[in-house]
């Protein structure tokens, strides 16, 4: 049905002549998901372990959430739950940012950040897997971010290991 400029699709109203916009629009939606599911294909290497497997599964083969979980022997919710988070980590790209900062880190800075910003770990679970106080890890946390945002961190303490492996405490 058409009544001057408009006519009636799928429910709604639309102007005439808009389909070609229609299909370039689409065409451009294709291109643009192509380039982000090549983009987290890439980002996708820096994972491990069963993380980095699930991403290549599901980006590689294009196997639904269904099909990998039943691979898996996990239910889907939680594969689908697992693959969007780590999408969205990988997308975030906070921890690339750290890597193109890597000279203003220490080695257990990085895997901090790594374990924060990529692997998704709470400060709580960050803490308790490098052996620190939940102080520790948040000051740590901190003192990253104030780099990532270009902000100066003079006279801010962090936490890091020493040359015989301990952990010191001191002004950066």
């Amino acid at each position: 049905m058409e009544i001057g400029l408009y006519r009636r699709v799928r429910g709604g109203w639309t102007m005439r002549g808009s389909c070609e916009n229609a299909s370039r629009e689409r065409s451009e939606g294709r291109i643009r998901h192509r380039r982000t599911v090549d983009l987290l294909h890439s980002k996708a290497n820096m994972l491990g372990g069963d993380d980095k497997i699930l991403m290549k599964m599901h980006l590689e083969n294009g196997g639904s959430f269904r099909q990998i979980a039943r691979l898996t022997g996990v239910s889907e919710a939680n594969i689908a739950r697992r693959i969007r988070k780590m999408t969205r980590l990988l997308m975030k790209g906070q921890y690339i940012n750290c890597l193109r900062h890597r000279e203003r880190f220490d080695p257990t800075e990085l895997d901090v950040a790594r374990d924060y910003f990529l692997m998704g770990l709470s400060i709580r679970s960050v803490a308790a897997r490098r052996g620190w106080t939940f102080y520790q890890a948040r000051e740590t946390l901190k003192k990253i971010q104030r780099v990532l945002q270009g902000k100066p961190i003079a006279n801010m303490r962090t936490y890091a290991k020493d040359e015989a492996g301990g952990l010191k405490y001191g002004d950066i």
